[in-house]
């Protein structure tokens, strides 16, 4: 059986209207199947309120089940909640993701996503591009493919209608957004 793994924080998790639902595993396969990948398991590693500091300590788990793809989506809480640990976010990425890729499996890495401000008081937009653009560096280093969803997101007419009503975590709309840029992503890269 092929699998496809998705690690990271409560994003990563599915977390809708305040519970894990693995709402993101559920968009996902179903993009899937609709493309002809209907033969691949979804795992999820999400993490609700994951760091990256805290991802380092469970990558491990991830890389021992050994799926055929692994998407990282972890980020967003380094941006909102830390705030000033870039260097270090980086740092913790980099390692994240060379644990995964010694495991050997195929990688896709999702910079932080949109958050907004008027809801999450500690949002600030600058800082929450700053992680991305340094999300997106260490992909270019790491030579993994990488979703800017910072930058997706930030295009949309009514970002709102994306997230849920905490301002930060995705929306059904959302997961269903971000499920399409991974399945897109998994087509151009031929990656399954």
């Amino acid at each position: 059986m092929k699998t496809i793994a998705i690690f990271g924080d409560s994003v990563a998790a599915g977390v809708y209207h305040k519970q894990v639902k693995h709402e993101l595993d559920r968009f996902l396969k179903i993009e899937l199947d609709a493309r002809g990948y209907a033969e691949y398991v979804i795992q999820n590693f999400g993490i609700r309120g994951a760091t990256t500091a805290v991802g380092l300590m469970y990558v491990e788990e991830t890389a021992m089940a050994r799926p055929d793809l692994t998407i990282v989506n972890i980020g967003v809480n380094d941006a909102v909640k830390v705030r000033d640990n870039l260097a270090e976010y980086m740092d913790n990425l980099t390692k994240i993701v060379q644990t995964l890729k010694k495991s050997g499996t195929q990688l896709i890495l999702l910079g932080p996503s949109y958050v907004d401000g008027k809801v999450r008081k500690t949002a600030n937009q600058a800082t929450i591009e700053s992680y991305d653009h340094g999300a997106k560096q260490v992909a270019k280093l790491e030579a993994v493919p990488f979703i800017d969803v910072y930058q997706e997101m930030g295009m949309l007419q009514e970002k709102e209608r994306f997230l849920q009503a905490d301002g930060l975590h995705p929306s059904l709309f959302g997961y269903h957004l971000l499920a399409m840029l991974i399945a897109d992503m998994i087509d151009k890269k031929q990656l399954l």
